[in-house]
Formats: structure tokens, sequence, C-alpha cells
């Protein structure tokens, strides 16, 4: 994770991502804040962020596609979250 996040911060709009998201750097790994913060999670699950086109990425989004059975956009988002 800590691979494809170097690509995010290599990116010409890193700080503007940064204020826009509220990104923190929780040993080495770039979260944002939001909701889950509040959640009743571990901690290590909570606010990642993956950038966009990188293929770790691409592989969690096809592994949640393929659990729920090719269902859809929506149903991938939401096993996603």
């Amino acid at each position: 994770m800590q691979t494809a996040q170097r690509n995010l911060k290599a990116q010409q709009n890193f700080k503007q991502l940064t204020c826009v998201l509220k990104l923190t750097d929780h040993k080495g790994v770039l979260r944002c804040k939001g909701r889950l913060t509040n959640a009743d999670l571990d901690p290590d699950a909570k606010n990642l962020i993956l950038p966009k086109g990188n293929y770790f990425t691409k592989l969690i989004v096809t592994e949640c596609h393929e659990t729920v059975m090719h269902s859809g956009l929506r149903a991938t988002l939401a096993e996603l979250r």
C-alpha cells in the first residue's frame, strides 16, 4: 500500500489533495479524515486512500467486483466501502 501511495505523493496536485481531503500520514500510510473516524473498526482499516489507476487499487476493486458476483457498480462500491 505504501508503494501505491508513493505514486499519489508524486502527483503535481498532491498539496491540493492534502488540503481538500485533509490527508494525514499515520505510520507511513496516508489517510483522509471523514465519517469513518468515528466507526467501530480496527484503526488500520479506516480512511485509507489509494491512487486512481494504480495496479494495487485495480486489484482491490476487481476482487470486490468478483465477490459481489459482477452485480454492478453500486454493489461493487458497497463491498469496497
